[in-house]
């Protein structure tokens, strides 16, 4: 599965997603965090042509502070800052009392010069699923009073008050692959068995919610966010009730691929994974002796 579209929020906005998102169906979420990003509200000057400030980080006990100068898209210079504590929101007002641009300060830091992309990370500790047990929760509703969210968000203020929790959502499509190794002559099978076998797998569908259940085992083994237990150690594993129609079409390998370059700006990391704009990954669905996998065929992973 691929990530199709993206959103980056905090928990407070979950309320309006729809308002602005539509009829996108966002499939997989992550629980993230990164350091509180600030503006130095004083610092903030406009003229009609750069606007001029100062954000800050905070990294523990340390703020650190960055200079920015960039184009003033209001032209004007007569614009004031709204800036409260913590000053991690805005809001730019003009004389007459209008607001121009509000929102996110760390929202708004790659629009003001593409370079800050590195202070942006977000590291991920929790991966989940759209689907209740019944499939009949959108990831919206799940989260406005999700258990493990608010244990995260109480848990992450104690343990680190200068980290900010955040929310990434993800609308899926599928990503399909297919190789035929026609070299190997110690397959036993005739060809009418072949092409029954292929015609399988092609013609039968797998499910949405199997789709999604894979793909959030997949990141989760890929990931290992702290406070995911359930998939972490056990995938994959023919015997798991979720993706069991994977294991019985006899697909050989599920994948997923998160692009977030262009989607949210951010690199996403994990303690066992660096930051990367762009993370891939491939799970056997059967023992690596029984068979060559789908991308060790085709020299994509070492054999």
């Amino acid at each position: 599965m691929q990530a199709h579209v993206m959103a980056l929020m905090q928990q407070e906005s979950l309320e309006n997603l729809n308002q602005y998102m539509g009829k996108i169906n966002f499939h997989i979420y992550m629980i993230v965090r990164r350091p509180r990003i600030a503006f130095k509200p004083d610092s903030i000057k406009f003229s009609p042509t750069i606007v001029d400030g100062t954000f800050t980080i905070q990294k523990g006990a340390l703020l650190e502070e960055y200079a920015f100068s960039a184009p003033n898209a209001f032209g004007s210079d007569s614009i004031r800052v709204n800036c409260p504590w913590p000053h991690t929101q805005y809001e730019f007002v003009d004389i007459n009392d209008k607001v121009l641009s509000k929102g996110k300060v760390a929202l708004l830091l790659p629009k003001i010069n593409p370079e800050y992309w590195r202070h942006l990370n977000l590291e991920i500790m929790y991966v989940g699923q759209s689907y209740g047990v019944a499939g009949e929760r959108a990831a919206k509703d799940r989260l406005v009073s999700h258990s493990t969210l608010q244990k995260i968000y109480s848990e992450a203020q104690q343990r680190a008050p200068d980290q900010e929790i955040w929310i990434v959502m993800f609308e899926l499509k599928d990503m399909f692959i297919m190789s035929i190794d026609g070299t190997d002559g110690s397959v036993e099978t005739t060809d009418a068995e072949d092409d029954s076998h292929i015609h399988e797998v092609l013609s039968t569908p797998i499910s949405e919610s199997q789709k999604i259940n894979f793909t959030e085992a997949a990141l989760i083994k890929y990931f290992q966010p702290e406070y995911n237990m359930v998939f972490l150690k056990s995938f994959p594993n023919p015997a798991h009730k979720t993706y069991s129609e994977c294991y019985g079409l006899d697909i050989n390998s599920v994948a997923f691929e998160i692009d977030s370059e262009d989607l949210i700006n951010c690199r996403l990391w994990s303690k066992v994974v660096p930051p990367k704009w762009v993370h891939f990954g491939m799970f056997p669905l059967h023992d690596v002796n029984e068979r060559r996998g789908l991308f060790e065929i085709d020299g994509i992973l070492p054999k």
